[in-house]
């Protein structure tokens, strides 16, 4: 498959993920699941919200980190022994380049472009929004995402042969509504 493919499947998954996601964590957010379990009325999906983070999936999510990834991979080799067997240390050192080098100012860039998508127009405006968010959302992205960057490499490189997809989308699907949650709880 072709990069423009490969980025362009990613950016449709992650897009996808992305908004089942941020249903759930809407649901999570208001209690809309206990208040329907007990007949109260939930609050209204914000389907606007919902609409940004799909679009920031498609454009910005899937695309960067698909690339990211590939570079990593290339540049620490393989997780697996020719054994069979995990290789702790290159785990290790890809947890932390994907945690530090690519999450870092992957934040960033999602910060500016929920900005922008937000309405705010001005690059001093982008920017603060970018101030007020970035730093409790990498922190508490730093206590969750190594975890579950290693459960989902490690699970999956033992039982499935093609990872790269497979451990994007378990890892999205095990953090993206407890961290859209945070997110939204850090939102000033």
């Amino acid at each position: 498959m072709s990069t423009p493919l490969l980025l362009l499947k990613a950016g449709v998954t992650s897009g996808t993920i992305m908004t089942v996601a941020d249903v759930l964590a809407q649901g999570l957010e208001t209690n809309g699941f206990r208040a329907a379990r007990e007949g109260e009325a939930a609050a209204d999906c914000d389907w606007g919200r919902t609409a940004r983070f799909a679009l920031v999936g498609l454009t910005l999510h899937g695309p960067y980190f698909q690339a990211g990834f590939a570079k990593v991979d290339a540049f620490f080799g393989p997780t697996l022994s020719k054994a069979g067997r995990v290789r702790w240390a290159v785990l290790a050192m890809k947890v932390g380049a994907t945690q530090f080098v690519l999450n870092a100012p992957f934040m960033a860039l999602l910060f500016g472009w929920m900005g922008v998508l937000e309405g705010r127009r001005s690059p001093a405006d982008v920017w603060q929004n970018i101030r007020d968010k970035w730093p409790a959302a990498f922190w508490a992205g730093n206590l969750f995402w190594p975890c579950a960057k290693c459960v989902a490499r490690v699970c999956l490189l033992q039982f499935a042969s093609s990872t790269a997809c497979c451990s994007k989308a378990c890892r999205l699907l095990l953090g993206a509504p407890a961290s859209l949650a945070l997110l939204r709880l850090t939102s000033p």
